[in-house]
């Protein structure tokens, strides 16, 4: 999915949805009542979430210490919150003890009151627990109701000195973090290529890369072209493949967090991708061969999605095919090249 095709679909919004065939017979009628004034069509491509304002969630970005209580025992950790996705989004990288590491996307709804949550972390590698919940003030709950566990809470708030998380199932704690010292969001550290599965695919995607890419819809006569730049890293102590990722065209200018995770064989993975648009993100599955992956769309923003990468000479390519009601088929096709140091 890529910048020129999430134009695609403010346009679809304009299209008619259904016209009176031309040989339907007509019938005596009385004279209509005037007509409701149209809608006005949406212009340009899908605007970008609101920047988010809320006090309490601008106070969480920054580096903290963190320790959890979870069965009485204390674990000691850090935690780096950015507002990142051109301030969008709320993404929160943990480090904990034993290895453990955590990964959290929070979005903000247009009411300005809602949230979603989407948390990737080593405990469950290559899932996603998805939440949505509410702001408070000086905090913000939310809530799950399935799992083995029964209906759980999640909650974030203020307290002395920092702020607190807490986990609850029905009405038993089941594990507090707290956030203490707060400074400047430090730099990202790089993790080392040892970390995380073996990967001829991960190997040759990491690193800086130039980005050229072209849309094309046949049946609307539409080409639009954009360029950009993209990152991919290692994430969550090197188990996930992250992607940064900005593009700009005419109409556009759309930033990206992807992030993939790769099966224990390597022939399988899982892709979601984070826009500063949609309100939740594409959701892909696929397969790995070698260095090369094929994925299509498992729910998520744009359904019927479909993507083929494969390595080019001094880059790769990607190949994405859907189809937009209202719209009907096309292809974006991007080229990544190794970007100059």
């Amino acid at each position: 999915m890529r910048p020129c095709l999430l134009a695609l679909v403010a346009l679809s919004l304009a299209l008619p949805r259904a016209a009176v065939r031309a040989d339907e017979p007509t019938q005596p009628t009385k004279p209509a009542p005037a007509a409701k004034p149209a809608p006005a069509a949406p212009e340009g491509p899908p605007a970008p979430r609101p920047a988010i304002t809320h006090p309490y969630l601008k106070s969480l970005a920054g580096t903290w210490d963190i320790t959890a209580v979870l069965r009485g025992a204390e674990k000691k950790g850090s935690s780096t919150i950015r507002i990142d996705l051109d301030g969008t989004a709320v993404i929160n990288e943990m480090t904990g003890a034993e290895g453990y590491f955590g990964l959290g996307i929070l979005y903000v709804g247009a009411d300005a009151r809602s949230v979603s949550s989407w948390f990737f972390d080593t405990a469950g590698p290559g899932q996603v627990w998805a939440t949505t919940g509410e702001l408070a003030e000086k905090g913000y709950v939310l809530h799950t109701e399935g799992g083995a566990m029964g209906p759980m809470k999640e909650t974030m708030n203020a307290e002395e000195g920092g702020h607190v998380y807490e986990m609850w199932a029905g009405e038993n704690k089941v594990m507090s973090i707290h956030y203490r010292n707060h400074k400047d969001a430090e730099p990202r550290a790089a993790i080392a290529r040892d970390k995380g599965p073996k990967s001829a695919l991960i190997d040759g995607l990491l690193g800086d890369w130039v980005v050229e890419g072209v849309t094309v819809i046949e049946a609307m006569k539409v080409e639009m072209r954009h360029t950009g730049t993209t990152t991919y890293r290692l994430a969550l102590g090197g188990t996930l493949l992250a992607q940064d990722y900005e593009a700009k065209s005419a109409m556009e200018h759309n930033l990206g967090l992807g992030i993939t995770a790769l099966a224990a064989d390597g022939k399988t993975l899982n892709h979601w991708l984070f826009w500063n648009t949609f309100d939740r993100p594409m959701v892909m599955k696929g397969t790995v061969e070698g260095a090369t992956f094929h994925a299509k769309a498992d729910g998520g923003a744009m359904p019927g999605m479909e993507i083929v990468h494969k390595a080019i000479e001094g880059g790769h390519e990607f190949v994405v095919t859907f189809d937009i009601p209202g719209i009907g088929k096309g292809v974006s096709t991007e080229t990544y090249k190794r970007a100059a140091r």
